[in-house]
């Protein structure tokens, strides 16, 4: 089970089932194979629409490589908006063949500007993989 955080900023939330903004989030992997390590997506908690498309960027692990897909999914916070689908990031990371050991990196989430003009607020989450 992954972990799950859910950030209130501005009047918009930040649904995250990959990794905590505070300390780095340990995942597992199997060597060569992709694993998907969360969810990060931005809505409006009143209409739960979404507020557009986040930035994301990475600084990759030695052994591996972190990448995102748009797409949509379930927002899991407890609110009015649990359950409906959201738009966002599915984040996975996927080994060097033949690696075995502790790899890490960072997800780096940009916002999109909203309605109060603030912008380019940003997250930083550490992940650390044990790959088998």
């Amino acid at each position: 089970m992954q972990s799950k955080l859910l950030v209130v900023v501005g009047g918009l939330m930040l649904v995250s089932a990959c990794v905590s903004a505070n300390a780095a989030e340990r995942f597992k992997a199997k060597s060569g194979s992709s694993v998907t390590i969360g969810f990060l997506g931005a809505y409006n908690s009143k209409s739960c629409g979404s507020i557009g498309k986040s930035y994301i960027s990475f600084k990759q692990p030695s052994h591996g490589k972190l990448s995102a897909r748009w797409t949509k999914g379930r927002n899991v916070d407890a609110g009015v908006c649990t359950g409906r689908l959201i738009n966002g990031y599915s984040v996975t990371y996927k080994s060097e063949r033949g690696f075995r050991g502790k790899d890490s990196g960072v997800v780096l989430l940009r916002f999109p500007e909203w309605q109060n003009g603030r912008a380019n607020k940003s997250k930083n989450y550490s992940v650390i993989i044990e790959v088998r």
